[in-house]
């Protein structure tokens, strides 16, 4: 059989309904069936606007990246991960060599966006612009020529049809770019930290909805024990950066409270990883924080006894998008679901 391949980029989207448009187009692919599919060749490149960014939020943004470069290496395939693909998916911190604290006083000393640039991406090889986390575009003197706009572009991930992937890591893109922006310093990561620890404080700085945390835990560990044929092939066991064995045993809250011992903070309760059915009655399924008796949460929205929460139509691999009376979306998992018209929350 004859295949052609094909790039797909998106008009520039915004508003509440981009992801859902995203997810319609990425739904259809997937119900082409395996008419559509993707190599290791293809990437999943996501742009953000970066027209308000100023050279602190640039630094800000190259300096978290920088600390968190391993977490980030455990979402994706052993061919992405630290800097397997040094042509077109160079790593930041192969380039620059050096650890966390004398990054981040680097970075800091940039006093341009140009200068960011020198730093964190240094011209070497195809040039600055193919590493993972792209900042040439959001330039004015390492712009490609004829871009009339400037965006900050994440390379990392491997092309996808899934629309769930897709959704899940522009979402988890987003709350980086903002929550990294909002934030007053970044701080190195103490040297002691896995590579586990690292996911987990990116979990916590960014304030993840806890549907965001349990995909992207389950993915980290899935990749970790469904072992790559490329890494097979090359008589590899193990990814490059990869998830311990006896923490992939470990509940993500467990993960979590060692991160906060190591930072000298106090454990925390167990976070919510999901809501998980109570008692069915009628069309409503009661729920309750799994783990825990507390407050159930969406998207960081506490839901209180008696709030009802509607299912509004979408569903992803297995996740079915919600949506509370005061308008509060998040996801849950489907499984979770008895009855789906309205969920209580106990």
């Amino acid at each position: 059989e004859a295949f052609k391949g094909y790039e797909l980029v998106s008009p520039k989207m915004a508003g509440p309904d981009a992801l859902e448009k995203t997810a319609k187009v990425l739904l259809a692919m997937e119900q082409m069936g395996r008419s559509v599919f993707v190599n290791k060749t293809c990437g999943h490149h996501v742009h953000f606007d970066a027209e308000d960014l100023q050279a602190e939020d640039i630094r800000k943004l190259a300096a978290s990246f920088f600390i968190h470069e391993e977490a980030f290496d455990l979402l994706m395939p052993p061919s992405r991960q630290a800097n397997q693909n040094e042509r077109f998916l160079r790593s930041h911190r192969a380039a620059m060599g050096c650890d966390d604290a004398t990054a981040i006083q680097r970075i800091r000393g940039a006093s341009t966006i140009d200068n960011v640039l020198e730093v964190f991406t240094p011209n070497v090889g195809e040039g600055m612009r193919y590493y993972k986390f792209n900042l040439t575009n959001a330039s004015n003197g390492y712009r490609a020529h004829g871009r009339n706009f400037r965006t900050i572009e994440f390379r990392q991930h491997s092309a996808t049809a899934e629309a769930i992937k897709s959704i899940n890591w522009i979402r988890l893109l987003e709350h980086f770019v903002e929550r990294t922006r909002a934030a007053r310093i970044v701080e190195p990561l103490p040297a002691s930290l896995t590579p586990a620890e690292k996911l987990t404080h990116l979990f916590e700085k960014l304030g993840l909805p806890a549907d965001l945390r349990e995909f992207w835990w389950e993915r980290a560990v899935s990749l970790d024990r469904q072992p790559d044929r490329t890494l097979v092939n090359a008589g590899q066991a193990r990814r490059p950066v990869r998830i311990a064995t006896d923490q992939q045993q470990q509940p993500l809250a467990a993960i979590m409270d060692a991160l906060r011992r190591k930072l000298g903070h106090a454990p925390a309760s167990p976070p919510l990883r999901s809501l998980a059915v109570n008692r069915p009655s009628g069309t409503r399924v009661s729920l309750r924080r799994e783990g825990n008796d507390g407050a159930a949460f969406i998207d960081g929205v506490e839901l209180h006894h008696g709030d009802v929460v509607g299912i509004d139509g979408a569903v992803l691999g297995g996740w079915a998008r919600v949506r509370t009376a005061n308008g509060v979306q998040g996801w849950i998992k489907t499984k979770y679901l008895r009855q789906p018209e309205t969920m209580e929350i106990d």
